[in-house]
């Protein structure tokens, strides 16, 4: 199988920021961390707390991801 060159991923151009769209929120920091969380109630309450049941992080070089995965019970 041949390899597939792919450019490394570099947030250096990108200015800091935070969106949310419904459940899922996105955020450049400072520094140039990327980070995207999917966010879920921890009950079916309309009122109840939001919390992040998936967190995406990448470092500013691409060379560090990390995925972590909560349970809601």
């Amino acid at each position: 199988m041949a390899e597939v060159a792919v450019p490394q991923i570099n947030t250096a151009r990108l200015k800091p920021f935070r969106q949310r769209i419904n459940r899922t929120a996105m955020t450049i920091t400072d520094s140039g961390f990327v980070s995207m969380e999917i966010m879920c109630r921890h009950s079916n309450q309309p009122n109840s707390p939001e919390i992040a049941k998936e967190l995406f992080h990448v470092s500013p070089d691409g060379r560090n991801v990390k995925l972590s995965t909560r349970s809601i019970n």
